[in-house]
């Protein structure tokens, strides 16, 4: 027999998917640089300004699901290289 979810649960429960989400944000944030610095802008001063600011906001509208889908950018796995501690 299932019970239902009380007030402090289901309080609980809000606050867990909202911080979660706040998480999933960072990281959508930290992958569009990372499309960016790594797939587009792979050299200082590749590109100008004005078309840079143009391709962030492109990117800024996609979900995390679009970005890890994206292909073309230029940036694979096996090229990155993990930061030392």
């Amino acid at each position: 027999m299932r019970r239902l979810i009380n007030s402090d649960e289901l309080d609980y429960f809000y606050k867990i998917i909202g911080k979660s989400i706040w998480h999933l944000q960072y990281v959508e944030d930290a992958l569009i640089k990372m499309i960016f610095i790594k797939g587009i802008a792979k050299e200082k001063g590749a590109i100008q300004e004005a078309e840079a600011n143009k391709i962030l906001s492109k990117l800024n509208k996609l979900t995390l699901g679009q970005l890890i889908k994206r292909k073309g950018m230029g940036v694979r796995p096996t090229q990155l290289t993990p930061m030392p501690f």
